[in-house]
C-alpha cells in the first residue's frame, strides 16, 4: 500500500509567488559625511559646488550641518546665512536660512536643514549630482562645518521589494506611531506633482492560466477638495513617471495593466474608476475608465481596493474590480502583446496643494 503524503505548506505556497508588505520591515538608512564647508569670511559666499554624485538612485531622508568650530559672527536677522542643497544645480532639495530665531548650531551639534527649511525634491537618480551653496549677510561669518546626508537606496525603499518616485516637494515615509505602520505618500504643493510607491521589478503579467489578485488598503487626505488623483493596481513602466497624466488627463495612454483610480473634479465626480489595458488599447476604449457609483473617501477613511485577474481563454481574460468587498467593475482584456507590470499605489496633485495617500498594506499574488 502506498501512502500519499500531503505537501508541506511551504511547498504548496510555491505554486504562486507573492509580493506584499505591511511596512514593518523598513529598509536600512545610510549616512555619509559628504562635504566640509570651509570657514567663510563676513559677506563671503560659497558658489554652488558638487559634493556628491549618486552611484545609485537614492531617496534623501535628511541633510544636516555639523559645525566643528565656533562661528566668529553667528547669523542674525540683519545678517542671515542661507544654506541651499540642489540636484544638478537647478532642482532644489532644501534651503534653510539661519537668523536670530533660526539659530546657527553650536560646535558638534547636528542641525537638520529640513527642520524650519524649505523642502524640495528628495529623489536623486543614479548619476545625479548633489550641490551645496551658501549665501551670507554683510557681517555673518560662519565656521568650518561638515555637511551630512542620510539616505536610502531608492530601489529598495521604503521596504525591500519596493521603490519610490517623487517629484518636487513630495515625500514617502513610514509612520511608526500607533498599533501598526502606515506608509504616507505625499505630493509637493505644486500642480501636477506626483508620488508613487511601486514594486522594484515588473514581476506580474497577464498570462493564460496564471490568475492573480492584488489588494491595497488606503486612505486619501485632500488639501484641496477632490483634487487628488489616486491610483492603485498593476501598470508597466511606472518609473518613467506620469502614471496619472498631467492636467487631470487620466491614466497614461500606453501601458499593460489593471487599475482602480480616482480623477480630479474637473473631469468627473469623486468616485472610483476602473480600467485595464494592453499597449494603447484600453477597456473601455474611450474616456477615463469606467466610473463606478462607489465614492472615493477623501477624509482619511480607509478603503480596501482589490483587483482579480481570471484568465478565461488563451487570448482573453476577465478582470474584476472591488472596493470594500463590493464589485465595481469587470473587463475582458486580450492578452496579446501584454508586458510585465509593477504593483503600484500613488497620488498626483491637480492643484497647488499637497495631497496625501496613506497605505496600510499592499500586495499581489500570481500563480507560477
Amino acid at each position: 500500500m502506498v501512502k500519499l503524503l500531503q505537501l508541506p505548506d511551504f511547498i504548496e505556497r510555491r505554486r504562486e509567488y507573492t509580493l506584499e508588505t505591511d511596512f514593518f520591515e523598513e529598509s536600512p538608512r545610510q549616512m555619509f559625511d559628504a562635504y566640509t564647508i570651509a570657514e567663510l569670511a563676513a559677506n563671503a559666499n560659497l558658489a554652488s559646488v558638487v559634493f556628491q554624485t549618486a552611484g545609485q538612485s537614492i531617496y534623501i531622508h535628511d541633510v544636516g550641518i555639523l559645525p566643528t568650530t565656533v562661528a566668529d559672527v553667528a547669523p542674525n536677522n540683519g545678517n542671515t546665512c542661507a544654506v541651499t542643497i540642489t540636484t544638478d544645480g537647478t532642482i532644489g532639495v532644501v534651503t534653510k536660512t539661519y537668523q536670530t530665531d533660526v539659530v546657527w548650531p553650536a560646535v558638534d551639534t547636528y542641525d537638520s536643514l529640513f527642520t524650519s527649511g524649505t523642502a524640495g525634491r528628495r529623489h536623486l537618480a543614479q548619476g545625479g549630482h548633489l550641490e551645496v551653496g551658501v549665501v551670507q549677510g554683510t557681517a555673518s561669518n560662519i565656521s568650518v562645518t561638515d555637511l551630512v546626508v542620510t539616505y536610502s537606496d531608492a530601489n529598495a525603499y521604503p521596504v525591500p521589494g519596493f521603490q519610490v518616485l517623487v517629484t518636487d516637494g513630495g515625500s514617502i515615509a513610514i509612520t511608526t506611531d500607533g498599533v501598526k505602520r502606515i506608509c504616507r505618500i505625499t505630493t509637493g504643493a505644486t500642480d501636477n506633482d506626483e508620488a508613487y510607491l511601486f514594486s522594484s521589478g515588473e514581476s506580474f503579467k497577464f498570462l493564460a492560466n496564471k490568475p492573480f489578485v492584488a489588494e491595497c488598503k488606503l486612505a486619501i487626505t485632500e488639501a484641496d477638495d477632490d483634487r487628488a488623483m489616486v491610483i492603485f493596481g498593476l501598470m508597466s513602466d511606472v518609473g518613467a513617471g506620469d502614471a496619472m497624466q498631467d492636467d487631470e488627463d487620466g491614466p497614461k495612454g500606453t501601458y499593460s495593466g489593471a487599475i482602480i483610480f480616482k480623477m480630479g473634479t474637473d473631469v468627473g465626480t469623486r468616485v472610483w474608476n476602473v480600467e485595464s489595458s494592453v499597449g494603447s488599447t484600453q477597456v473601455p476604449a474611450t474616456g477615463n475608465g469606467t466610473a463606478s457609483t462607489v465614492v472615493a473617501s477623501t477624509g482619511g477613511v480607509f478603503q480596501t481596493l482589490r483587483i482579480e485577474f481570471l484568465p478565461t481563454t488563451t487570448t482573453g481574460n476577465q478582470v474584476n474590480f472591488f472596493v470594500d468587498g463590493v464589485q465595481i467593475g469587470s473587463n475582458i482584456q486580450t492578452l496579446t502583446s501584454a508586458t510585465e507590470m509593477h504593483l503600484v499605489v500613488g497620488v498626483k496633485a491637480s492643484s497647488a496643494a499637497a495631497e496625501i495617500v496613506d497605505c496600510d498594506y499592499i500586495g499581489c499574488s500570481q500563480m507560477r
